[in-house]
């Protein structure tokens, strides 16, 4: 395996096991045990002899929690390690020009389970009060679900796409579609502080991360406070996904990384979801729900009519 996966799973080995390597709850059991002792025998003489037990044992939790301080340490200096190494990796030119919304071909294969967990919540978000986003719609399945936004925006950086995708709705509906052809990330000729729900799904797992970091800055642009945004993006906080980044295979992000840009920006994490696969080359599908802070309104009284029927 190569370095960036070994490092990533001895922090997360360390990590998973800082409970086990703690001696805490151990130590507070034989506090309390002596506690018991002295108060079922409080006449006895030389009792307070016990008391000093339980000091010897409240220096032992001190010592214990130094250890502990030194663990949380070791394991920040790893941190520090990966990221470090992941710039060497990924941060230039060579890298960035590989990993481009134009190069993208392979299609991330998930379950069952999580396709109609996707559909749902697509669903769920698409309501017909606010205009809703699909960002580089990769497939009309992920379109279907959010017809009741109104309007349903589409954008690509090559909009024939788009259209070939929509062509089996009817005409009528084709024709209330918002299409629009995206140049470098550029949303300004989108209505700003509007829409209500964003989706960008498969994409960011093939993007470089100042790619990822514009679409996700441009998104908080264009919804309204309360407005949500969902994508999925390679955790490599997992070895078996940072070993695919490590290997030119996937792109490289984090939940970490993803974590302290929302603080940076301001965006409300709604969840953040990693399912294990059946793959031991692509071990976690990840994905997140943001929400821009503030509470969803509308004026809109009723929705337009219509209905989608089969040609």
């Amino acid at each position: 395996m190569g370095k960036l996966y070994d490092l990533v799973k001895l922090r997360n080995s360390l990590l998973d096991k800082m409970h086990s390597l703690s001696l805490a709850p151990g130590i507070q059991g034989k506090i309390e045990i002596l506690n018991l002792i002295v108060d079922q025998n409080k006449k006895v003489d030389n009792i307070d002899l016990l008391e000093n037990l339980k000091d010897d044992f409240d220096r032992l939790a001190i010592e214990n929690q130094k250890i502990i301080n030194s663990l949380n340490t070791i394991v920040d200096i790893i941190n520090q390690d990966i990221d470090n190494y992941a710039l060497e990796l990924f941060d230039n030119d060579a890298y960035r020009e590989k990993f481009k919304e134009e190069l993208i071909q392979q299609t991330l294969y998930s379950s069952i389970e999580i396709e109609n967990w996707l559909v749902s919540k697509i669903t769920q978000y698409s309501d017909w009060h606010y205009p809703t986003l699909q960002i580089n719609p990769r497939s009309k399945k992920w379109i279907d679900p959010m017809v009741a936004g109104d309007p349903l925006y589409l954008t690509h950086s090559d909009i024939a796409i788009v259209e070939d995708m929509i062509k089996e709705y009817p005409g009528l509906y084709q024709n209330r579609l918002r299409l629009y052809e995206i140049v470098d990330r550029n949303f300004s000729k989108l209505p700003q502080a509007q829409f209500g729900f964003v989706l960008c799904w498969d994409n960011f797992n093939h993007l470089s991360l100042d790619k990822i970091e514009k679409y996700i800055r441009e998104v908080w642009k264009l919804l309204r406070p309360g407005g949500s945004f969902i994508f999925n993006y390679n955790n490599c906080d997992f070895e078996g996904i940072a070993y695919r980044a490590e290997c030119y295979a996937g792109s490289y992000a984090s939940a970490s990384w993803l974590i302290k840009l929302f603080t940076v920006i301001g965006y409300e994490i709604t969840a953040l979801h990693d399912d294990e696969t059946d793959d031991a080359f692509n071990t976690h599908i990840s994905w997140v729900e943001i929400k821009k802070p503030g509470n969803l309104k509308t004026v809109k009284a009723a929705q337009a009519m219509a209905q989608i029927l089969p040609k």
